[in-house]
């Protein structure tokens, strides 16, 4: 079963570590991400949670990117680097 698969049948939040372990990267890196944008988070105080659908959705658009830089890269088109779309929150 895939990551995504795994993320879509998971209905609990995820918390910074769940998903710093999930992808291989720092506690502060996911951090990072939520402050930047590039991961949607739920705040509630100084608790951070993701939801497990939203953050599947967010790697499979990130992993087409990184497959669609990387055929562009190959084929001599440039785009030597990642594209990332960052989500962004309506703080209304």
């Amino acid at each position: 079963m895939s990551m995504i698969e795994q993320l879509r049948g998971r209905i609990v939040p995820l918390n910074v570590r769940e998903v710093a372990d999930l992808l291989g990267v720092a506690e502060s890196t996911v951090q990072r991400w939520v402050r930047n944008r590039e991961l949607l988070a739920i705040r509630v105080a100084d608790t951070i949670r993701f939801d497990p659908g939203v953050l599947a959705d967010r790697l499979e658009r990130f992993s087409i990117s990184t497959v669609e830089t990387q055929e562009r890269t190959e084929n001599g088109q440039g785009g030597g680097g990642l594209v990332l779309v960052s989500n962004t929150v309506d703080e209304g």
